[in-house]
């Protein structure tokens, strides 16, 4: 691909590239139209293709789109849309889902106040009612964070949020004590963006993690979900402490 500095993957070039040019992540999130996280998507091999392609606009113009489309990595996309089945039990046990800070177009949720998506950045964004959270994989622990304030805050009433079961991270264990946790059994098959089923199960089991919540709204999950069940120790805080952008579990 010419036109962009050499490295490894395309997310190497494009950070290579932006350093080359003299850009902060903020200065090239602002000229592409995006937000900085979605700048740092781009240069982890994260983001989606349109987010790619405008970043790529800024730096390179005069490289075509459909050559963008054909050089980029499949693992650039970090889209795992939870399934329609799994969907419908968060909304029996939220009774609604009024939020969904990490949204996707194609998604089976359909939230009743507000769907974040890439661009709109649910991590600076305000997040109300009952909230469902499938994170991306590369910004679990940030998300996580604000799920946990965001209760405290009393902007969200409960936030019930689907990661991967590695409870033995440093994250897991900071935030833990603040939410109830259920250890999901088997495997889950998330969808792609066509709504597809992928082609295989989650290489690693689920969980999910309850921050606020009554207890009739326990007792719903714990039924629908039935698998080891950790009960919450304290509420929800604010906490000081930073997460890089890219902390995974």
């Amino acid at each position: 691909m010419g036109g962009i500095a050499r490295g490894p993957t395309l997310g190497e070039r494009i950070k290579r590239e932006r350093t080359k040019q003299g850009l902060s992540v903020n200065e090239l999130a602002a000229r592409a139209g995006v937000s900085a996280v979605a700048v740092s998507h781009v240069e982890l091999d994260r983001a989606h293709i349109a987010t790619a392609e405008k970043v790529l606009r800024i730096l390179a113009p005069t490289i075509r789109a459909r050559i963008l489309r054909h050089k980029q990595p499949t693992r650039i996309r970090d889209v795992r849309l939870t399934p329609e089945h799994f969907i419908k039990q968060a909304q029996y046990v939220l009774g609604e889902i009024d939020t969904d800070p990490a949204w996707h177009p194609a998604s089976f949720v359909q939230p009743k106040i507000a769907g974040f998506t890439e661009e709109d950045d649910g991590l600076k964004q305000d997040w109300m009612g009952r909230v469902w959270l499938n994170p991306p994989f590369t910004l679990m622990a940030p998300f996580v964070r604000k799920a946990a304030e965001q209760v405290a805050l009393g902007n969200a009433e409960v936030v019930l949020c689907l990661l991967p079961a590695r409870v033995g991270d440093t994250p897991f264990q900071r935030l833990a004590d603040q939410a109830h946790v259920i250890l999901l059994p088997g495997r889950i098959k998330f969808a792609d963006e066509h709504r597809k089923p992928l082609r295989y199960e989650a290489p690693f089991p689920m969980m999910l993690m309850v921050f606020g919540g009554e207890g009739a709204l326990i007792d719903r999950a714990r039924k629908t979900w039935p698998g080891v069940y950790i009960p919450a120790r304290t509420s929800p805080q604010i906490s000081d402490e930073k997460f890089p952008l890219n902390k995974e579990f």
